[in-house]
């Protein structure tokens, strides 16, 4: 099985990679700036999703059985957005299996709990145009699966964990919200989940967070604790 990751660059498609890898399936992967690891056997290909001929080229050329959008464009518009069409377009064109990767963000918070009946209603850019990513992808790949994830985590090298050790360190300066309510994930098991479904039939809304619902201000407490224990430990 050939499978092709838009974003494998990145945080979530590296784990991706591995594990596709693993399973001993042929693996390409796109980049914006600069390519992954050389490792597992990759094939690489640079791709800017705001151009449309060189995405439906990428897909073509791979020809994958699947392809998981795992790119991330924050809240640009035309990579977020418009490029999730892009990539559905072409996988529809060329009959791939598609899977999108989406996030709570979409979500206001008003609510105490969100299924995948809930309807969007972002207050934020990046939200705004995963939301519009999203309703595009279902109208145009009604076999495709969405999957809203949340902050991903994991040996901590996220993004989210770098910034709570920088912010302890002190070698940031920052706020850590008490109000942005968030369920973190671990990245092997959302890249794991995200194989389980690209590897069945299964189309519409999933949502693939984890367990527990904090505030961005916990994990940095959490860490803080600890070192403060480690710290009382050597004296």
């Amino acid at each position: 099985m050939t499978v092709l990751i838009i974003g494998g660059s990145g945080f979530l498609g590296a784990a991706l990679i591995r594990q596709a890898a693993a399973a001993g399936r042929q693996t390409s992967a796109t980049f914006a700036s600069r390519p992954g690891s050389a490792s597992y056997g990759v094939a690489w290909h640079p791709l800017d999703v705001r151009d449309p001929a060189r995405v439906a080229a990428v897909i073509a050329d791979v020809a994958p059985s699947v392809v998981v959008n795992a790119s991330s464009g924050g809240a640009d518009w035309s990579v977020t957005a418009d490029g999730a069409v892009r990539v559905a377009l072409a996988a529809a064109g060329q009959g791939c299996r598609l899977v999108h990767v989406s996030s709570d963000a979409v979500f206001s918070g008003a609510r105490v709990r969100y299924d995948e009946s809930c309807p969007p209603d972002p207050v934020t850019p990046y939200g705004a145009a995963k939301a519009a990513a999203e309703t595009a992808v279902r109208l145009l790949v009604p076999a495709a699966a969405v999957a809203r994830t949340s902050l991903i985590v994991g040996h901590g090298r996220s993004v989210h964990e770098r910034l709570v050790h920088a912010l302890a360190g002190g070698t940031r300066v920052g706020a850590l919200f008490t109000d942005d309510i968030r369920c973190p994930v671990h990245v092997d098991d959302l890249a794991a989940a995200l194989w389980e479904i690209a590897l069945s039939d299964t189309a519409g809304m999933f949502h693939l967070a984890g367990p527990d619902a904090l505030s961005r201000h916990v994990p940095c407490q959490v860490l803080l604790f600890s070192l403060l224990e480690l710290l009382s430990a050597c004296f």
